[in-house]
């Protein structure tokens, strides 16, 4: 219960900013994992590490090594839940290498991913949301968001853009999930001058979890990016830029 009530406001504080106390509740997070019998823990908490330890330092490398401490200390052992964390961790340690620009490690890593993807499928195949652990989520659709944060990475938006195209949510997926695909969908839309489509997908975000997106650094890019595109900001436009703060 310590763990992951550290984690929850490690999460809340690092969406607000506030990245001091994210890091003390990591660390607090970091001590009660060990003791609570699940080694699961420990690796979920080497996971939001990895995550963190990238956004203050911009070194993807040490996330890197983060996750496959994790791995290495996670036995396979075939659970669902295993399952998930395994998958999520292959996915971060893809996108980790991608903002890296080591474009190869980083489609190695989504290639396990993909290959876990259709294990963690057989093994929970009851359950709407394959791999649904820990406040994780691992599948198919997953890995294609993966596949959206490499194009995103190489620069190359056209392709993010046509991915983006193929995602399929469940109606009663993750709102706050659905949000951080729509902000991302966005920017790569602002970067291909489909400005009225990100400006759509930003404001879709905004009514699916509107505090997530009002503070998101990606969201304030991509608006910057829709302003100085225009002499004249029309009035939506204006009216989302003042209220994300931009």
């Amino acid at each position: 219960m310590m763990a992951e009530i550290a984690r929850t406001t490690a999460i809340v504080a690092y969406r607000l900013g506030y990245m001091g106390l994210a890091r003390q509740a990591l660390a607090r997070m970091a001590a009660a994992a060990p003791h609570s019998g699940d080694p699961r823990q420990v690796a979920v908490e080497r996971y939001e590490r990895a995550m963190m330890t990238h956004a203050e330092t911009a070194r993807p490398d040490r996330g890197v090594a983060l996750v496959r401490a994790a791995l290495r200390d996670l036995d396979d052992d075939g659970d669902p839940s295993t399952l998930a964390i395994r998958g999520t961790l292959l996915l971060r340690a893809s996108a980790l290498s991608a903002a890296a620009e080591d474009h190869a490690a980083a489609g190695d890593w989504l290639g396990q991913a993909r290959d876990l993807a259709e294990a963690a499928a057989a093994a929970d195949a009851a359950e709407q949301l394959p791999g649904a652990r820990y406040a994780l989520a691992f599948g198919d659709l997953n890995v294609r968001l993966g596949e959206l944060d490499m194009a995103i990475y190489r620069d190359d938006y056209e392709q993010a853009v046509q991915v983006a195209a193929g995602v399929r949510w469940p109606d009663d997926y993750q709102p706050t999930r659905v949000a951080g695909f729509l902000i991302r969908r966005a920017s790569a839309e602002a970067w291909t001058a489909r400005h009225d489509d990100a400006l759509k997908s930003l404001q879709g975000a905004r009514e699916l979890a509107p505090q997530l997106t009002r503070y998101h650094p990606e969201v304030h890019e991509t608006v910057g990016t829709l302003l100085r595109a225009r002499q004249r900001a029309a009035d939506p436009l204006r009216q989302f830029a003042e209220w994300s703060g931009v």
